[in-house]
């Protein structure tokens, strides 16, 4: 009865929005978390390293541990399906490792893990199909360790690891970045204290890494610091969650905000939290409708996985372990965005000279595609034969692309694809008007590609444009073209009433339904007269 009664109630709230009001309502009001229900999933499990591959479309899970048993299988998860995948070499089974999107090297990256022998230092990439160990090594990486956080820094195209455990006890505080070849040590003056199993995150809102708890010794910490490429900045925040360690943290694109959700509590590594969080560059909020009503989300567990989805446009979670007397390791798959996500279209079959580009993180946008006619000799646009230095400011060549404007966000990611390039050619993607590099990627075997570029969170308002530019087949300079649109900012509106509305609805329904029932059974069970 609640269920159906808080699905009739959100119907006014929501009702005569269009999806950029909707966006810009107060996001806690609209986060919502579903259960899906896969034919095939990967074994229960805690504690596995999980991150979306942008190159291949996937979402990508290794590893873990069920009960005693550490594991160490690949699987990738489409947007509705899993699928295990059976890659000639792989990392042995490890639990905590650290994982994220390599961009400089369009591939995942893994590093670390506890195995059978203790803390592994070795790094590892997926490029989609098998896992190949790199040729790096202490002192030259981050020494052996688990239970670190590791992200996709996309304003800088680096991976940024931080902290994490060498052995029981033995707490880690030094800060690393991948760039596609090598790492580095970055020794920042300031970092946040040596800790394990912390939450992190790419803000693509506000271009920054964002980092929230972890443990340290016998405690949980609750602090929030931000890495904005060189330094670490503790974010001093009238409320903050409870402290917590091995939660899960993941930036939703519909409400531009970093949602936290579970993890263990302060209290002992039997206590587990099932409350959802979500960061908004400023200050911490609470959901409201998921707090009073805690059946609409994922039961509390620890060490869940968290990561972007291929489609729709919302996080995945996996996994985890229950807290209590009985610990069980968990197997279960959700989503959670904005009520109003939309499914992303799958990826094109582009041919050649087409170009199509699709908004994935952007509030309040028409997610669209748009392609060239097709015609088998147009190949893609050439550039003149002497083009403009790097630096300059080349707007649009004409196009006879028939791309349509679309409306994208300052710090948004965006997905750009085309075809008709030489296979393995690297393509750069630009933004302009003022040129900027916002991402590398190399075309497939058939001459095409696909990938997120950031747009950069500077950007005036207005018209702009983005650029691919690589080799045709032909070995000429070639370019694609498509235009965009800098929204203005909606002024925010608090959508706090409405949310509070809606779970007073459901209580009042739930109370009003224990009534009933028990004045059905007194009827019943009253005495003769």
């Amino acid at each position: 009865m609640a269920a159906f009664v808080l699905a009739v109630s959100l119907v006014p709230v929501l009702a005569g929005m269009s999806r950029a009001d909707a966006t810009q309502a107060d996001p806690s009001a609209l986060l919502t978390w579903t259960r899906l229900a896969p034919q095939v999933s990967p074994p229960a499990r805690v504690d596995p390293a999980m991150a979306f591959d942008a190159a291949n479309d996937t979402t990508v899970l290794f590893g873990g541990r069920s009960g005693s048993t550490l594991l160490g299988d690949t699987w990738t998860w489409n947007g509705s399906t899993w699928t295990a995948q059976d890659p000639a070499n792989s990392p042995q089974p490890l639990e905590s490792a650290s994982m994220a999107y390599d961009s400089a090297g369009n591939r995942i990256l893994l590093f670390g893990g506890i195995g059978a022998n203790g803390a592994s230092g070795q790094t590892w990439a997926w490029d989609g199909s098998t896992w190949t160990q790199l040729a790096v090594a202490p002192p030259s990486s981050p020494s052996p360790r688990y239970s670190a956080s590791m992200v996709a820094d996309a304003a800088t195209g680096t991976d940024v690891l931080f902290g994490g455990l060498s052995s029981p006890g033995s707490y880690l505080g030094d800060t690393w970045s991948w760039n596609g070849t090598s790492w580095t040590n970055l020794n920042p003056a300031k970092s946040p204290p040596p800790r394990s199993a912390a939450a992190a995150t790419f803000d693509a809102a506000r271009g920054v890494v964002v980092l929230f708890g972890g443990m340290t010794g016998s405690s949980n910490l609750a602090d929030t610091w931000t890495w904005d490429g060189t330094t670490w900045t503790e974010q001093l925040t009238p409320i903050a969650p409870p402290a917590r360690s091995d939660a899960a943290f993941g930036f939703d694109p519909g409400t531009q905000t970093s949602v936290l959700f579970g993890g263990t509590g302060a209290t002992g590594t039997n206590v587990v939290l099932g409350d959802t969080w979500l960061w908004n560059g400023s200050t911490w909020l609470t959901s409201l409708p998921l707090s009073l009503l805690p059946f609409l989300s994922p039961q509390a567990r620890m060490g869940p996985a968290i990561a972007a989805a291929p489609s729709p446009e919302r996080l995945v979670l996996f996994g985890g372990q229950s807290g209590g007397a009985n610990l069980s390791s968990l197997g279960d798959t959700w989503t959670v965005g904005t009520v109003l996500a939309t499914r992303r279209p799958p990826s094109s079959t582009t041919t050649p000279g087409t170009a199509t580009t699709s908004t994935t993180t952007v509030a309040g946008s028409t997610t669209t595609t748009s392609t060239a006619p097709a015609t088998a000799a147009t190949g893609p646009v050439t550039s003149a034969p002497s083009p403009p230095e790097p630096t300059a400011v080349r707007p649009p060549a004409p196009s006879p692309l028939g791309v349509a404007t679309r409306l994208v966000h300052r710090g948004a990611l965006v997905r750009v694809s085309g075809g008709g390039f030489l296979p393995g050619a690297t393509i750069t993607i630009t933004f302009h008007s003022a040129r900027v590099v916002v991402g590398t990627t190399v075309a497939d075997a058939e001459g095409r590609f696909s990938t997120m570029v950031l747009v950069p969170a500077d950007a005036a308002l207005g018209q702009h444009h983005i650029e691919a530019n690589g080799r045709a087949r032909n070995g000429e300079p070639a370019t694609l073209v498509a235009q965009v649109s800098i929204a203005t900012p909606k002024a925010k509106r608090s959508w706090l009433l409405p949310a509070l509305m809606v779970a007073l609805t459901v209580l009042v329904a739930a109370g009003a339904g224990v009534v009933l029932t028990a004045s059905a059974r007194w009827r019943h069970h009253r005495p003769a007269a």
